[in-house]
């Protein structure tokens, strides 16, 4: 089961547990490790729609891009090229590159 009630107040009811009050809650750390808990052990189908469901819409991810077989074979052309011409970045350097974010 199931229970969500949106705006600031809302709770968070997983088969008859509750995980989360309201927004303020949510947002701790041992509440968002709680709810990942439940999520794993979930073993109903619509309980777990109905919240991937309310992450997606949430999250507002962009769509990703359909390519066409043509794009496709494009970018993987392109690549190719890149390779052959060693146009390329090493691990050591895509490492050195992580470390400076």
């Amino acid at each position: 089961m199931l229970e969500l009630k949106k705006k600031n107040n809302f709770v968070i009811v997983i088969n008859h547990h509750v995980i989360c009050k309201n927004m303020k809650q949510i947002n701790n750390q041992d509440n968002k490790l709680k709810i990942i808990e439940q999520i794993i052990i979930l073993n109903d189908d619509e309980v777990f729609n109905k919240i991937e469901a309310i992450l997606n819409e949430s999250i507002h991810r962009p769509k990703p891009a359909k390519l066409t077989k043509e794009e496709l074979l494009q970018r993987a052309q392109l690549a190719n090229q890149d390779i052959h011409e060693k146009d390329i970045f090493t691990q050591e350097l895509v490492e050195k590159m992580t470390q400076k974010w």
